[in-house]
């Protein structure tokens, strides 16, 4: 059985998305291939993370909410889902690396990206990056959402999609890699997910006879075909097959495809992916330690080795499945939470 929306308007399909993007990453840090797919598991995030935060604001704004009980109901409904295992993780970071507790309060402020961009250098949390930008879109588009008209808002969006890759073309082509790990050099993907938000809201939907699998599967044809002509525009293609995605997922793929994502492995998986990402940025140092005590088990950590991915990734996703059933969930949804949350 393919699930699609549910009651409550959940669509665990979206999960299945979340998924395959936090493998992607874990792929990519620890196992480092050729094409860069785990900044295309970030990008996919920043997709799913601008249709569902525009889908919330908007909500929020047509209830007639005034700004300010909007803007506080948004922001701890974020508070309480984002910050107990980010501020767990920096924590962590702490005790294991000097950088952090040297630059705690970069990390504490949501700024580890813009942190990069001044210094011009990675740093022990680097993957932070994603976040801080995510936390930033959310602190200004909330506003934007709740203050600016419809079409001054689709105007925006659609400039946002034009001029990120153009910076990012020129960051690029200046060898200033740090500047595209910023809110302005990744808003594209975050604008794509709102518009697709505004799209539903319009009543747009693919003609009846389109089967979603199918339709997906042409458009990520077309997009590596324009990828493969046209380099500059790969970018531009990648979004085009994440917005597709996300837009088919929220009514549901069909066939084998939907089957996959809409499986409970993979949507569970999905939901405890903003623990994977967390904390695959510490567990690999503490399985390295825990080896150190271990004669021999180094040697199935050593980096870029398959053994390694895969007692990392196990280790990770059971981190992640505890904290976010013992610590994450039981903070959210407790009774202080529920009544900041609704105040």
């Amino acid at each position: 059985m393919v699930l699609v929306r549910l009651s409550g308007g959940y669509m665990p399909q979206m999960d299945g998305l979340r998924a395959i993007a936090v493998l992607a990453v874990l792929y990519h840090h620890w196992l480092s291939p050729a094409w860069p797919v785990g900044h295309w598991g970030v990008r996919l995030f920043f997709v799913i993370s601008g249709y569902l935060i525009t889908k919330s604001i908007i909500e929020l704004k047509h209830r007639g909410t005034p700004l300010w009980p909007a803007a506080r109901r948004f922001f701890v409904r974020r508070s309480l889902r984002l910050f107990p295992a980010y501020y767990l993780t920096v924590l962590v970071g702490a005790l294991l690396y000097s950088d952090v507790r040297d630059l705690w309060p970069w990390y504490v402020a949501y700024l580890s990206n813009i942190l990069m961009l001044i210094e011009q250098r990675w740093i022990a949390l680097t993957p932070s990056w994603s976040l801080a930008v995510e936390e930033q879109f959310y602190l200004v588009w909330f506003f934007v959402v709740m203050l600016v008209g419809r079409r001054t808002r689709l105007v925006l969006m659609l400039a946002m999609v034009v001029a990120a890759p153009l910076l990012r073309h020129d960051a690029l082509s200046r060898d200033n890699v740090f500047s595209i790990l910023t809110l302005w050099g990744q808003c594209d993907a975050l604008a794509a997910g709102a518009l697709l938000y505004e799209a539903e809201r319009s009543g747009w939907r693919l003609p009846g006879p389109i089967r979603p699998t199918l339709a997906f599967a042409a458009i990520a044809f077309a997009a590596l075909c324009i990828a493969w002509l046209m380099p500059p525009l790969a970018s531009v293609a990648a979004l085009g097959v994440f917005a597709s995605a996300v837009w088919l997922a929220r009514a549901g793929f069909d066939g084998p495809a939907g089957s996959a994502l809409s499986h409970r492995w993979v949507v569970q998986l999905g939901k405890i992916s903003y623990g994977i990402y967390l904390y695959h940025m510490v567990v690999p140092t503490l399985l390295d330690w825990l080896a150190a005590g271990v004669p021999g088990l180094w040697r199935l950590l050593t980096p870029e080795t398959w053994s390694a991915f895969v007692l990392r990734s196990a280790a990770t996703l059971a981190v992640a499945q505890l904290s976010f059933q013992y610590f994450e969930q039981p903070i959210r949804h407790s009774r202080f939470g529920a009544r900041m949350a609704t105040a």
